[in-house]
């Protein structure tokens, strides 16, 4: 016999972001031997928007094989009386980029309809994140996920950047602002930063538990296309690193 599960839902009701995602799983994966797939969505949806943060919940199979190696090579060094400097990890918090996959199986939201929370949701444009009609496979994307955590100079950026092309064609835009978040991690680490957090135009640089601070206020960003805003930031962290020295990662 065949069974049927109804999931009935208000008609203009706001549901949350994860909630549309994981209904449009369940729509798109409805054949038979389909529950890997929904596997796989569901720990990409509860994952990879913090890929690239000190928060690594989700991605098991990626995250924890990377994890483990960065256990190994730190043992090694301790068995030869080697000191390995931890990996700094660079917490990312921006209020004008969602860092997440955009939902693109939902059907555009009604004019009148609102999410819980009270605020617009942001376009697809304001999403960090490789989106699921460029990389349709979800083992791709988990994987190109894992690169980018893993990428550790510019020169391995642009790498991956290429490769992106080679394999899938041209970047779109929320691709284009992950890989911009990506080089920002790597300045930031380079430079001891622990933190990079936008909060109403104010960008507040964590090294060593205090900010990093121009004069004696924060640094304010002037634009406002997400693409230009990460550009400010790359600009600041520049300008920061010909200005003095890269501080030592803690415990280093």
């Amino acid at each position: 016999h065949q069974a049927y599960a109804y999931l009935l839902l208000p008609r203009h009701g706001g549901l949350l972001a994860d909630v549309r995602k994981r209904l449009g799983a369940i729509k798109q994966y409805s054949t038979l031997g389909s529950g890997f797939k929904i596997a796989l969505r569901d720990l990409e949806i509860r994952g990879a928007g913090n890929l690239l943060g000190a928060e690594q919940s989700g991605h098991i199979t990626a995250v924890g094989f990377e994890l483990y190696c960065q256990l190994l090579k730190q043992s090694i060094a301790s068995l030869k009386g080697q000191k390995a400097p931890p990996r700094l990890e660079v917490a990312v918090r921006l209020d004008f980029l969602a860092l997440g996959p955009a939902d693109e199986t939902a059907p555009p939201a009604r004019a009148s309809a609102q999410p819980l929370s009270g605020n617009p949701a942001p376009s697809a444009a304001h999403f960090a994140c490789i989106p699921f009609r460029y990389i349709a496979d979800s083992r791709q994307r988990i994987e190109i996920y894992r690169k980018l955590a893993q990428v550790t100079d510019p020169a391995g950026l642009t790498r991956l950047a290429q490769e992106l092309r080679d394999r899938f064609g041209p970047v779109p835009p929320p691709l284009a602002l992950l890989l911009q978040l990506a080089e920002l991690k790597v300045l930031a680490r380079d430079l001891g930063i622990s933190a990079i957090e936008v909060q109403d135009d104010k960008l507040m640089l964590t090294r060593n538990a205090d900010y990093i601070m121009s004069g004696s206020k924060f640094p304010r960003l002037t634009r406002k296309q997400p693409s230009a805003r990460l550009k400010e930031i790359k600009k600041f962290l520049l300008t920061l690193a010909a200005t003095t020295s890269p501080a030592p990662l803690p415990g280093a």
